[in-house]
């Protein structure tokens, strides 16, 4: 949407970067609450932490936009989206190996 709003480019590529810039950092907040809660493991870097969720989420998005998941249709509602996500994301925070 940022993109489609302007015609120009600078100010087009401004808007975008602001944007990321504040996502980013919500992501950031939330890890170190999460790392100051005991909920996250502190020996992992704020930077690896959020290269991995960030890294997830951006996958599944493009996954969902270009139509790959089967048991998702085009016509996901947003509750729907969110619940998968969270699912996704509750995978990673809670890891894959049996400990």
């Amino acid at each position: 949407e940022l993109r489609q709003s302007s015609h120009n480019v600078r100010e087009c590529d401004e808007a975008v970067k602001s944007a990321a810039d504040a996502a980013v950092q919500v992501l950031l907040d939330g890890i170190s609450a999460s790392q100051q809660a005991g909920e996250f493991r502190a020996e992992l870097s704020m930077d690896m932490l959020a290269l991995a969720l960030s890294s997830t989420m951006h996958g599944l998005t493009v996954m969902l936009l270009d139509g790959l998941l089967v048991e998702k249709k085009a016509s996901s509602s947003i509750e729907e989206v969110e619940q998968l996500m969270t699912q996704v994301m509750h995978a990673v925070t809670q890891g894959l190996v049996v400990p």
